[in-house]
């Protein structure tokens, strides 16, 4: 049996009891489990005996027996409920080593410096990244756009060249108004592609790099 399937036979069994009582209650176990430190879960158990064992001794306060004699070590005061079994010494599970305030400082300042020439290159590599997409995405919408201009021009032409050659300027209309349409289609593609990458991409990079320097410089020493 583990701490979570201790605590959920625990809370089983005190179905019947007033919600506040069996808050407290399961509270008080919660926090033994948690000052003990999880790699002493089995120590705790083995200590707190079965949970029929543990809701005896929480509804004794109750009046209430639970196959056999009343244990009256358990009582719900004016601090809530407390165990009188664990009052008096301290759990074999308590952890043996705690880090202080300063200790965390002076490791995370350490980490800090190793870490700086990597997280430096990283972001110069991100933001290079995201140069050279503003670039492609840039060099795709002029390119786009220089298609229909040349369209443009050349129906422009191919106006002009009615008054000398009405073939030749028929050949510069249709060559110029299929450039335009294509150049057209082609610049509203590039300006919703670079409207919906700046949209979805770019906010999502920068998350991930708001993400991964937040568990780099918050992440707590245990």
């Amino acid at each position: 049996m583990n701490r979570a399937e201790f605590m959920f036979a625990l809370g089983k069994l005190l179905a019947d009891i007033p919600y506040e009582e069996r808050c407290e209650a399961l509270a008080y176990y919660e926090n033994y489990f948690e000052d003990a430190g999880s790699e002493n879960e089995a120590a705790v158990i083995q200590e707190l005996g079965s949970p029929q064992k543990v809701a005896e001794i929480i509804r004794a306060d109750f009046g209430e027996e639970i196959g056999g004699e009343k244990d009256t070590a358990g009582e719900f005061g004016e601090r809530g409920f407390t165990d009188a079994r664990f009052e008096n010494y301290s759990t074999p599970a308590v952890k043996e080593e705690t880090w202080g305030s300063s200790s965390k400082v002076i490791l995370l300042i350490v980490l800090g410096i190793f870490a700086f020439p990597f997280i430096a290159g990283l972001f110069g590599t991100l933001v290079g990244l995201v140069a050279s997409l503003v670039g492609v995405l840039a060099a795709l919408v002029v390119a786009a756009g220089s298609i229909a201009v040349a369209g443009i021009g050349l129906v422009i032409g191919g106006f002009a060249s009615l008054a000398y050659s009405f073939p030749v300027a028929l050949m510069l209309l249709g060559s110029g108004l299929i450039l335009l349409v294509i150049g057209t289609i082609l610049t509203i593609g590039a300006v919703k592609l670079c409207v919906l990458i700046c949209i979805t991409l770019f906010p999502a990079m920068f998350r991930w790099i708001r993400n991964l320097f937040s568990r780099i410089f918050q992440r707590k020493v245990v």
